[in-house]
């Protein structure tokens, strides 16, 4: 019964995934086809130029595991043990492709806790619906996804910051200026 549960999570997730790429795409297509150029679209082209195959996986990975995080939130499903195994393996990707046992240590614990935050936000409203509705237990869960969100978007950023900086083309027009 869970590998059904894990099966029809990836399929729903992977659907949305999809969606959300597609909208990326048009998005960046129009501010790409412009004659203008601006300083906006300068840095967008400039952020992915010249990467290779490896830093756009680990760009993949990355936005994947942000992703999954959100659509975990804000899903109806039971939160069980596929839930942490994706993050890990997610986080187990990252970590061999961007060679750091740094990365792999931190972002396991970080995996962990991002999960057992799920657990939590999952708690709070089942005990909302089933049992009683306290305010102070429904704000705690909006509290909650508030910090799960930021500390995940931190986590984001700063992968990103990362990625991005080991382009030897970023790294060289920073030196510069």
């Amino acid at each position: 019964m869970e590998i059904r549960n894990t099966a029809n999570l990836l399929i729903r997730f992977m659907f949305v995934y999809i969606i959300i790429l597609i909208i990326f795409s048009i998005i960046f297509h129009f501010i790409l086809k412009s004659k203008k150029m601006t300083n906006l679209k300068m840095n967008l082209f400039g952020m992915f130029m010249q990467f290779n195959d490896k830093d756009i996986l680990i760009l993949v990975i990355i936005v994947l595991r942000y992703l999954f995080i959100i659509y975990a939130l804000f899903n109806n499903m039971t939160i069980n043990s596929s839930y942490l195994i994706i993050l890990l393996l997610l986080n187990i990707l990252y970590s061999i492709l961007s060679r750091s046992i740094k990365n792999l240590f931190i972002g396991s614990l970080s995996s962990i806790a991002v999960y057992y935050g799920l657990l939590l936000t999952r708690l709070f409203s089942s005990y909302l619906i089933d049992v009683y509705y306290l305010w102070y237990i429904y704000y705690g869960r909006i509290l909650l996804i508030i910090f799960i969100v930021m500390y995940i978007s931190f986590f984001f950023i700063k992968e990103l910051n990362e990625t991005v900086l080991k382009n030897k083309y970023i790294r060289r027009i920073r030196h510069e200026n």
